[in-house]
């Protein structure tokens, strides 16, 4: 015969139910947590392989013979002028190509959360979107007479990016969901064989750059200056995921190493 449940069995029986029901919610409930962390930080990661490669690309063929010119803010939201040698295809008109680009790098001009790389082909005789009929030995005489004026652009002028109004910009844009961009710089090691950082707003007390007072604040190397331009520039930033997930986002820097 089998034996009938007693009221007591019964409800350790419930009991146990229920508390395996409870492990298992919470169970589920972790992993849920645990997949939206794993999303949420390969998004960033993304991001950062964007944002890295790009910097190396770009300053691997920094001229040294041009412009360099950063702006620096007390929010943090620093930016980059530079001129950089390689293989440039217009995105306007792929026949359109040239070996020397003018680069920036830093938030948009709206939204300082979108992350700009405005590349500017210089094409002599011919100018669009992306190219501009300008001359890299006229620059290097007088940038601001030949070419455009670099603290505007690291100021008011710096690039707009509105996909839903200019779907083009979508090409200016390499982040975003980023903050916090912060841009500092050394020329040496000091005696102690630590590396000094200075920013545009605080620069290397003696320093030849040319710091303009602020904010926005500007440090600026030119060909008049070859001696004293920086040896590295490092980027300090908060990646964040479009979801808000990692409520303080990660916080990561990266070293481009320029030379002597």
């Amino acid at each position: 015969m089998k034996k009938a449940f007693t009221i007591t069995e019964l409800l350790v029986a419930i009991g146990l139910l229920m508390a395996v029901l409870g492990a298992s919610t919470t169970i589920f409930h972790y992993s849920i947590e645990a997949q939206r962390i794993a999303m949420a930080t390969s998004e960033i990661m993304h991001s950062l392989r964007a944002i890295t490669d790009q910097l190396n690309a770009n300053f691997a063929g920094l001229r040294k013979d041009g412009y360099l010119v950063l702006r620096s803010t007390s929010d943090a939201n620093d930016a980059v002028y530079f001129f950089s040698t390689g293989d440039f295809i217009s995105w306007e008109d792929s026949d359109v190509r040239s070996n020397t680009a003018r680069i920036y790098f830093g938030p948009a001009k709206i939204d300082p959360t979108n992350l700009a790389l405005d590349i500017k082909l210089l094409t002599p005789g011919k100018s669009g979107i992306d190219y501009n009929d300008a001359n890299f030995a006229a620059c290097q005489s007088n940038i601001f007479d030949n070419y455009e004026d670099p603290y505007n652009i690291l100021s008011a002028g710096r690039p707009n990016i509105n996909i839903q109004s200019e779907p083009n910009d979508v090409r200016k844009l390499l982040a975003q969901n980023v903050g916090q961009m912060r841009i500092e710089w050394t020329d040496a090691n000091a005696p102690s064989g630590l590396i000094n950082w200075y920013t545009a707003d605080k620069p290397k007390p003696g320093s030849q750059s040319f710091e303009i007072e602020g904010p926005p604040y500007l440090a600026f190397w030119s060909p008049f200056n070859p001696t004293d331009w920086p040896m590295a520039l490092k980027f300090t930033f908060t990646l964040y995921d479009s979801k808000g997930i990692l409520k303080t986002g990660r916080r990561f820097e990266h070293i481009v190493y320029i030379g002597n």
